[in-house]
């Protein structure tokens, strides 16, 4: 059953994204909305192999910071791109994926919309405050890309403090691989970029529920269908939890 659901995860239509149910907030309200599923993960979460277009290259040099005056560390982006885009031309910004994710950091389609690359209808904004007037210049343009992922994640920030989920930083819960992870502002955000602050607030009322273990055999009927979910932001709650967030 439960393999049956995340396949049907899977195969939810990438072209009707938009028509989606959505929270107050813009945020997907079910598992048919765009999954994340298909980043570019280099085994790091759930398991997902790479799949943006393009084959992997070697990079032309060490990575210099375009956007030094981002809010967000290096080291957090780093280990954003180590995720999402690793291996990909241009230190990861030149890839694309299938599900419409773009760039170092795999914004996909929802994303650019909240920072006003696009318009509500999906279709490109040439008047977005970012400059970039089609994909290809957003592509090109690794600048733009951290100013665009910047502003973003500010606005994942204040979704999980709206939702309740910054309520628990500093919590301590046991990982369905046995180890202890820290919750951190840092994998909060790295999580919600993954898979949503709303299926953040849900795993988090999971742990509270099965007392702060994680033991995905106690699902009950209606999580299941968010296995996927739940494994890849646990995933990225203990891979991100000793990486600064702000300089």
């Amino acid at each position: 059953l439960l393999n049956a659901m995340i396949e049907k995860e899977r195969r939810a239509d990438k072209n009707t994204w938009w028509l989606q149910p959505r929270d107050d907030l813009g945020q997907w309200t079910d598992e048919d909305g765009p999954p994340g599923a298909g980043r570019l993960e280099p085994g790091g979460d759930a398991g997902n192999g790479p799949s943006a277009q393009g084959a992997q290259v070697a990079q032309a040099g060490p990575w210099v910071d375009p956007w030094p005056q981002s809010s967000l560390t290096a080291d957090f982006r780093n280990t954003l791109h180590q995720h999402e885009s690793l291996g990909y031309a241009n230190h990861g910004y030149a890839a694309q994926n299938a599900d419409g994710g773009l760039g170092r950091y795999q914004m996909l389609p929802d994303a650019q919309i909240d920072v006003g690359l696009r318009n509500a209808d999906g279709s490109w904004n040439p008047h977005n405050r970012y400059g970039a007037r089609n994909e290809a210049a957003f592509l090109a343009n690794p600048a733009t890309q951290e100013r665009a992922i910047d502003d973003y994640l500010d606005l994942v920030e204040d979704r999980l403090q709206r939702n309740g989920s910054t309520l628990h930083i500093n919590q301590q819960f046991r990982g369905s691989l046995g180890t202890t992870v820290t919750i951190t502002m840092a994998g909060l955000i790295a999580a919600a970029h993954r898979y949503g602050q709303t299926n953040v607030r849900r795993y988090l009322n999971y742990l509270i529920r099965n007392n702060w273990a994680s033991d995905f055999s106690t699902l009950l009927p209606r999580e299941r269908g968010r296995l996927r979910a739940f494994q890849e932001i646990e995933t990225r709650l203990r891979e991100f939890e000793a990486v600064p967030l702000r300089p």
